[in-house]
Order: C-alpha cells, then structure tokens, then sequence
C-alpha cells in the first residue's frame, strides 16, 4: 500500500509514517506543502493520501479540488485539527473519502485508513454524529470560511 501524508509539521508526519509503516506495512511519501503534494501524486500514484487542511500556500480544501482534478479515482482521508462537521461535509461534498480529527484514537485512524483504501468512506464518529444530528448547509459553509464567498 502506498501512502501520501500532507502535512506541513514535520512531527506529524514523522508519526504518522512510524503507525502506517509498522501497521500496514505501508510505503510511504511525504508532503509539507500543496505543490509538492501534487506532484507526489502524480509522480508516486498513492493508493492512499493523508490530508491536512491547513498547509502554507494552497490550502487544503482547495487542494482537494486540485487532487481530485488531476485524478478522479484518488482516495482522500482528510486528517486535520478541525472537528466542527462543516469542514467534514464541506471536505466529503469536495470528493474526500473520509475525514478525521487530530483527536481520533491510533484504531480509528486504522480503520479509516482500511476502509477508505478498499473503496468505502469514513467519517470520524463524533463528527458524524453530529453531522446526523445538526442540518448542514451551504449558508452554514459560508459562515465558517470553508466555503467560496458567493
């Protein structure tokens, strides 16, 4: 399995690299900023990339977009300190396969990892139960500047 983290801190990928690697025997590529993750994509063809929405430069939602442009079959797993569900819905409305926070447990991020890798999709539990309980809009998006201005 071949795997793109994005992450503009290095701690965070230096972690992330010793889960994957010594639980999914997974290989590894790593990008701090959107450029380079863009032509880590196109060069490595990842089964999987790992996604931070805050990166210097393009950020990450935009990012997302440029992916999934480039290549329409990636799988995305939005990994990132923002846990309100606009993000998350704002990210899966965008093509993200699936969408944690920072805060999720090393299992959890295993299993979103499997899931989004065999094709499904994944949401991180609290932020999807509150995605299921709360109406989540473009109006809301807006509000929360993870959406373009009209």
């Amino acid at each position: 399995m071949k795997v793109l983290l994005v992450d503009d801190h290095a701690i965070v990928r230096s972690g992330l690299r010793n889960l994957l690697a010594s639980a999914l025997a997974a290989q590894i590529s790593e990008a701090a900023t959107g450029r380079d993750a863009l032509l880590r994509l196109r060069r490595d063809r990842p089964d999987l990339v790992m996604l931070d929405l805050n990166l210097p430069g393009i950020g990450g939602l935009e990012l997302l977009r440029r992916m999934l442009l480039e290549d329409k079959a990636a799988r995305v797993l939005v990994l990132t300190m923002h846990a309100e569900p606009l993000y998350a819905a704002r990210a899966m409305e965008l093509g993200a396969r699936g969408y944690l926070s920072k805060n999720t447990s090393a299992e959890e991020l295993l299993t979103a990892v499997r899931r989004v890798k065999e094709g499904g999709r994944y949401i991180e539990n609290e932020i999807a139960q509150e995605l299921a309980l709360h109406k989540v809009s473009p109006d809301n998006w807006r509000s929360c500047g993870c959406w373009p201005k009209a």
